[in-house]
């Protein structure tokens, strides 16, 4: 692949990445300040799932630019596009049928300054991507494949459960921070620490995409292991200390970081370290290991 290519890719799936965490923040907010009746889900369901719509944009443009096999590029691009065009055109009816019948305001501030728009124009950017995708759904893969050199069960329990799982994590707390910042809404400096791990996972599934992409090949092995290593060593560091902060404010994340953790908040539940810290240390430890294997062989 040309390295001008690679660098496209890359910049594409790290903007529609930065797209798609804000507003699947914004819709999880939505849904979690409905719990526990869900009595305006009516109102509110057409609006959270075009705030979804992006991550589904995200989860085929990333197959289609590492595709494992043909037959799975292929199979992507169908029922991506079935998936889209269903979704975005009964979003866009009932959005219309809503903003008609006066459920919908506009310029309502609890959304947006240009809602409902913006939810005709995710909607519409869905049907075009999945008109798009239907007429090139017969088209070999665009970038070339990738040899499969893990077994299949290490696919399945890494690439089709693991990986979904981390970004949908990193998407979320990588949201949250943009959006509670333009807000001015965030915690004092004395919780610095805790952004380093809002931005951690993202950063590093950033980076080991861009080495996919761009790096493999003009890194050298020894490079890539010191910086696998490091960024474990990272993590550690970043897991010991908030664990520490956890034990002598027990309370840290349900109070201070109510507005990030609504579950957290309501239930009292503490899950926030876990769910910051676990899929790092998952994610590097991976990385770290796989390049020893590499080396032994």
């Amino acid at each position: 692949m040309k390295q001008r290519q690679a660098w496209m890719y890359w910049a594409l799936e790290a903007v529609l990445f930065a797209f798609a965490s804000i507003l699947f923040f914004r819709g999880l907010h939505f849904a979690f300040a409905d719990l526990p009746s869900f009595r305006h889900q009516g109102r509110l369901f057409w609006i959270e799932l075009a705030y979804f719509l992006p991550l589904l944009w995200l989860g085929i443009i990333h197959i289609l630019l590492h595709p494992k096999s043909e037959k799975r590029h292929r199979v992507t691009k169908i029922i991506g596009a079935i998936a889209l065009l269903f979704l975005g055109l009964l979003d866009l009816i009932f959005t219309i049928i809503l903003w008609a019948k006066g459920e919908y305001q506009y310029g309502d501030i609890v959304f947006s300054g240009a809602f409902p728009l913006d939810l005709l124009l995710v909607d519409l950017i869905s049907l075009s991507y999945g008109i798009w995708l239907w007429k090139i759904r017969k088209q070999a893969p665009f970038t070339p494949l990738e040899p499969l050199t893990r077994p299949l069960l290490w696919r399945i329990l890494y690439q089709d459960l693991l990986y979904p799982f981390l970004c949908g994590i990193s998407l979320y707390f990588f949201g949250g921070f943009w959006v509670l910042l333009s807000h001015n809404n965030v915690s004092p400096l004395l919780d610095v620490e805790i952004y380093f791990l809002f931005w951690a996972l993202p950063l590093s599934l950033g980076y080991h995409e861009f080495l996919r992409l761009w790096g493999k090949d003009r890194w050298s092995l020894n490079l890539r292991r010191a910086i696998a290593w490091g960024e474990f060593a990272w993590s550690c560091l970043l897991t010991v200390w908030l664990t520490i902060r956890v034990v002598i404010a027990p309370n840290l994340f349900v109070e201070s970081w109510q507005a990030y953790l609504p579950l957290d908040f309501m239930g009292s539940l503490n899950l926030a370290p876990y769910l910051l810290t676990i899929p790092f240390l998952i994610l590097s430890l991976k990385e770290a290991l796989s390049l020893c294997i590499k080396v032994q062989k």
